[in-house]
């Protein structure tokens, strides 16, 4: 037992480590929006109740992530904090380098990909590609599946459509 907790409190420490070092990496990026000009809307309580770290670290991410990005992601129905942190983490504040939302969508994968010859449809799907964000955005929409959100409405009727 004695093992075990000096193994859990290790991984305490390493993680409060990866966290300052995420957080000294956001105040280093470049400022696109002052939350003290202007602020915030209030939180939502989905981060108000984040349950894998704690409130006061989640809307301090919230707002690292507004300053960075210039918008509020987590206004989005099932978009939390952390999906915000795989946005910068992946892409980085500046999206400019896609010339447009189906190249951006192209290069997460999530676009479909139909393979055509002589009109004939001879594969549909969407391309198997290993991206972070791509699964970070795919689960967030699966948690709309309880929502009752315009979005959510959308996922249960697509979700609906291929089982």
């Amino acid at each position: 037992m004695r093992q075990s907790l000096n193994l859990y409190r290790q991984y305490e420490k390493e993680i409060s480590d990866c966290e300052l070092e995420i957080q000294r990496f956001l105040t280093e990026l470049e400022t696109k929006a002052d939350p003290a000009a202007q602020p915030l809307p209030p939180a939502k309580d989905s981060v108000k109740k984040c349950k894998v770290m704690p409130p006061a670290r989640a809307l301090s991410l919230r707002e690292e992530g507004y300053r960075v990005l210039g918008v509020d992601l987590t206004t989005i129905p099932g978009v939390s904090v952390l999906h915000v942190q795989a946005v910068v983490a992946e892409v980085g504040p500046d999206l400019s380098k896609f010339r447009s939302a189906a190249a951006f969508s192209s290069w997460m994968g999530l676009c479909p990909d139909n393979d055509i010859s002589g009109g004939k449809i001879l594969w549909n799907g969407t391309r198997k590609v290993k991206n972070r964000l791509a699964a970070a955005l795919r689960m967030a929409a699966q948690s709309l599946h309880g929502s009752q959100s315009a979005l959510g409405e959308f996922y249960r009727r697509n979700a609906s459509k291929t089982s």
